[in-house]
């Protein structure tokens, strides 16, 4: 008699061990589970805030209407919406919107095709590498830029100036010189800058802030706007 007492004491607290267990795991699967779905909601969060923007260069524009763009490593633009109360910033006053700018668009969250600021952003002066041609101060001066065969003339302005010539010295050819070019008429001259003798750029270097030129300079600027490294070398002599 005590032998079946002792059994079934045995299986009635091996089955409450094993009810508790299941209760507890039950617990902890659920105090998990909203963990969980906060996570995945925070991540969904975050994708689509990055959803809402878009960046590219301007191909079109129209006030109040709709503006198209070219993404980096597009071929074709993405037309959006405009309304009356598109904000523009980072455009100066009376400036308008123009082909070749390069914006960030910020997109409604309701309506994605539907553009509720336009940033512009500043354009970057291009900083060209090349060898002295030929040299008229304040008119033009003519290069050969790295890796072309034919000499670029550029035009100078009475504020075009001339960094590391000593006093009443001449630019002549073949000196090393960097240009940096308007940003808003690319085939002007802002600045001259002449490189000591022996100094080269066999090794590259980074001029924060500037868009590189080089032998295909043109289509560099214009077709990839801002999207240039301002990294830049190249051997000369």
């Amino acid at each position: 008699m005590n032998k079946i007492s002792t059994k079934v004491a045995g299986r009635a607290a091996v089955a409450a061990a094993l009810s508790l267990g299941m209760t507890v795991g039950a617990v902890g699967v659920a105090s998990a589970s909203p963990v969980s779905h906060h996570r995945a909601s925070h991540s969904g969060h975050h994708v689509g805030h990055w959803q809402n923007k878009a960046e590219g260069i301007v191909t079109a524009y129209v006030a109040g209407t709709s503006i198209s763009i070219t993404a980096k490593g597009a071929t074709t633009p993405t037309t959006y919406t405009l309304t009356s109360a598109t904000v523009i910033n980072g455009l100066g006053a009376g400036a308008t919107l123009a082909v070749g700018a390069q914006v960030t668009l910020e997109l409604s969250s309701t309506t994605p095709v539907t553009v509720t600021a336009i940033n512009v952003e500043a354009p970057k002066a291009v900083r060209v590498e090349a060898i002295v041609s030929s040299y008229t101060a304040g008119s033009s001066i003519t290069v050969l830029v790295n890796g072309a065969t034919t000499p670029t003339t550029y035009t100078l302005t009475s504020t075009t100036t001339v960094v590391g010539l000593a006093t009443g010295a001449t630019l002549a050819s073949p000196t090393n010189v960097d240009l940096v070019l308007s940003t808003t008429t690319p085939t002007t001259v802002t600045s001259i800058f002449v490189e000591a003798s022996g100094e080269g750029h066999g090794s590259g270097h980074a001029n924060p802030g500037w868009t590189s030129g080089g032998a295909n300079h043109g289509a560099r600027h214009h077709g990839s706007h801002g999207f240039s490294s301002s990294k830049h070398g190249g051997g000369r002599r």
